[in-house]
């Protein structure tokens, strides 16, 4: 009897399995769609999915005729501030079962582990080396958090590190790029604030832009979830910009 076969229906980035034959469980993994009829669950990326108006169709057209026993499964790590349709009871009911940063998935799936708990209690904090006091990484300008008026408005009063592409005032040494997590976590180390704001405001989303600064020993300046007590290790551990 062969394996259980889950199928990644569309681009899930840096979440695509690579090697297929190295993983752990008695399961198999595939991104080719001819394996759809074979397939005991189909992994959706809703973002990804919400980008490309016919492969929205194909879906519809597909969860209405799934084959007698697949579970369809939406999957997402990105804010229903920006993808509403993931709020759409009518549309999630579609499928059996959701993962996301959101506690009322049916899976929970937090941008932090256990691994980001325990950097957190690890870490000594760096001594402050910068002259500025607070850096910031923005790059992505989705901004329903209205998060680039606050660091506008907030660089006319202090001097702010910019490494991001906006308002980027400062160059990461070899930089390679916005995968260079250990590049940034050291830069953020030298510093004693970090500009932590998310791209939009929704209830427990809350990113690895909260974390890597506690990681790297900076006290975040967060703006996003209106929860973040809920994530915060202890309530003088971050400066809340929504109050």
């Amino acid at each position: 009897m062969k394996a259980p076969l889950i199928l990644f229906f569309n681009e899930f980035g840096k979440q695509m399995p690579g090697r297929f034959e190295n993983h752990p469980g008695n399961y198999r993994l595939s991104c080719d769609l001819s394996d759809l009829p074979q397939a005991s669950v189909v992994l959706v990326n809703i973002p990804k999915l919400l980008s490309r108006r016919e492969k929205v169709k194909v879906v519809l057209h597909l969860l209405k005729k799934r084959f007698t026993r697949q579970k369809w499964v939406a999957w997402s790590r990105e804010s229903d501030a920006n993808y509403p349709l993931l709020n759409s009871k009518q549309f999630m009911d579609l499928f059996d079962f959701s993962v996301s940063y959101s506690r009322n998935s049916t899976y929970w799936n937090p941008y932090a582990d256990p691994q980001t708990v325990k950097k957190m209690m690890t870490t000594a904090p760096l001594t402050k080396t910068e002259s500025a006091p607070i850096t910031a990484f923005v790059t992505n300008r989705t901004n329903q958090s209205n998060r680039e008026q606050l660091i506008i408005a907030l660089m006319r009063r202090l001097r702010v590190d910019s490494y991001g592409r906006f308002q980027r005032n400062r160059e990461l040494p070899n930089d390679k790029g916005r995968d260079d997590r250990r590049s940034k976590l050291a830069t953020i180390a030298r510093y004693k604030f970090t500009i932590a704001f998310e791209n939009s405001i929704a209830h427990d989303y809350v990113t690895e832009k909260f974390f890597e600064p506690l990681i790297a020993g900076s006290v975040p300046i967060y703006l996003g979830a209106l929860n973040i007590h809920e994530f915060a290790p202890s309530p003088k551990s971050y400066i809340n910009a929504n109050d």
